[in-house]
């Protein structure tokens, strides 16, 4: 339920969702569902943009925005398995 919830809420404002799980991990949820929803909503937010600037940028543009939130997507996911 929150981490699906999570993953739509992400598209349009991760700050919200980061909000709200950091008030609820510290009074009923477990923290670790709700790191796990922020890491959706931020994940489903990059996701996101990154299909806007392909469908409205110009090719060079989609590119460079599809590489740099790639890699920055690649590497929250690393530090999450990692920690």
């Amino acid at each position: 339920g929150v981490r699906l919830l999570a993953v739509f809420s992400g598209v349009a404002d991760v700050d919200a969702v980061n909000l709200s799980m950091s008030r609820l991990a510290s009074e009923d949820l477990a923290v670790t569902v709700a790191e796990e929803a922020v890491l959706l909503a931020v994940l489903s937010n990059t996701l996101f943009k990154a299909a806007l600037a392909v469908g409205v940028g110009s090719g060079a543009f989609a590119r460079r925005v599809v590489v740099y939130m790639a890699t920055s997507a690649g590497i929250g996911i690393a530090a999450w398995a990692l920690w």
